[in-house]
């Protein structure tokens, strides 16, 4: 009986030394621990045209990882590619600015060098690989969306995509058939998950109020005590710093809590929308898919673009206040530092959000 082929995964990402590491202690043994084959471009031993051999990598390869980190041409270019062949790719970057709007609705992962941070990193990466492998996970991109392929090739993961159109289209009801799950389950669902995350932002707006209020009062004390010096101001500077810390901590682990809370949110949503986008494009035509009801319900979500836009406004806001904070006091320092990360954090969470819904709204146009 003859051994199943690994299936395999090309790499694209800058070839700068700084991100070597990123590669052979990250993305490379996540991947391989995931059963696949893994290879970027430093891994090919050739003399031939480096672009030659991208392209072939790309062309030969199941499955797609491309690092967006720092925007690098050479990588937008080869992900070009990867996206004109049809093959279902993940991206991953260390800034979530570094991607561009339009690519935010897609499978992403951002990661962090720092080692509790990349823990999360690496968990979602490899449930990545697993869902590909097994055939469970949809991946979509901008020509999948638009330019479907009679082939669906880029419509089933795993095993499916080395099939035949109709094995490929088995695969895709087996699927189906074991989640026992249809297109409107996925609707509802991306509305549940989106009226969650419209809780989780209502409480965060309010502790957002109040921490701009507490930081507006700590100005104007500090303000105060400087318009009046004595040989006690740097003791009463330091009791205002101090509390003001002991608020932004507060602030601080609430919202890292609601990030937690809102990545395992937005990944039941990533999944539900490729899988009704899927279905939508394929069977936008029939009556029960294009009824009323359903179109009523995607277009909802508009209402919720607009509060998520407003969100991400206000967040980006406050982390820009948190930075020009004076550097005052250790423990001030030490948590405005941290909820200025944990707030743009949660921007970048809510930027995702806008684009998975523009993207949904924008295909139901």
């Amino acid at each position: 009986m003859t051994e199943n082929k690994k299936q395999s995964v090309f790499v694209l990402m800058p070839l700068d030394g700084e991100f070597d590491l990123v590669y052979k202690h990250f993305l490379k043994p996540v991947l391989e621990e995931s059963g696949f084959d893994v290879d970027q471009a430093a891994d090919i031993q050739s003399q031939q045209n480096i672009l030659r051999d991208i392209i072939r990598g790309i062309k030969e390869s199941d499955l797609i990882l491309a690092d967006l980190t720092n925007a690098n041409p050479n990588v937008f270019y080869e992900l070009g590619i990867a996206h004109a062949f049809r093959k279902p790719v993940v991206l991953v970057t260390q800034d979530i600015e570094d991607v561009p709007f339009d690519l935010k609705s897609y499978r992403l992962i951002e990661y962090s060098t720092h080692f509790v941070k990349i823990e999360a990193a690496k968990a979602k990466l490899s449930s990545y690989g697993k869902g590909f492998s097994e055939g469970k996970l949809p991946f979509g991109s901008p020509i999948t969306d638009f330019y479907p392929s009679g082939d669906r090739q880029s419509q089933v993961l795993g095993a499916g995509l080395h099939n035949t159109t109709e094995e490929s289209d088995n695969a895709l009801k087996q699927t189906a058939e074991e989640g026992e799950r249809g297109f409107i389950d996925h609707l509802v669902d991306i509305n549940e998950g989106y009226t969650s995350i419209g809780s989780i932002m209502e409480g965060v707006t309010g502790d957002l109020e109040e921490l701009t209020k507490s930081i507006e009062t700590a100005n104007t004390d500090i303000t105060r005590i400087a318009s009046n010096p004595s040989t006690s101001s740097p003791t009463a500077v330091q009791r205002v710093s101090r509390r003001l810390a002991d608020r932004i901590g507060i602030f601080n682990r609430k919202l890292e809590q609601a990030n937690s809370e809102y990545a395992e949110i937005a990944q039941g949503i990533e999944d539900s929308l490729e899988f009704t986008v899927s279905f939508y494009r394929d069977n936008r035509e029939q009556p029960e898919v294009t009824d009323t009801e359903v179109e009523e319900q995607i277009l909802q979500l508009d209402s919720l673009r607009d509060s998520s836009i407003q969100g991400r406004d206000s967040l980006n806001d406050l982390a820009d206040i948190m930075d020009g904070l004076p550097r005052l006091e250790r423990r001030l320092n030490r948590e405005v530092t941290r909820g200025s990360e944990e707030i743009r954090i949660m921007a970048g969470n809510i930027d995702k959000t806008i684009a998975s819904i523009s993207r949904a709204l924008n295909y139901n146009a």
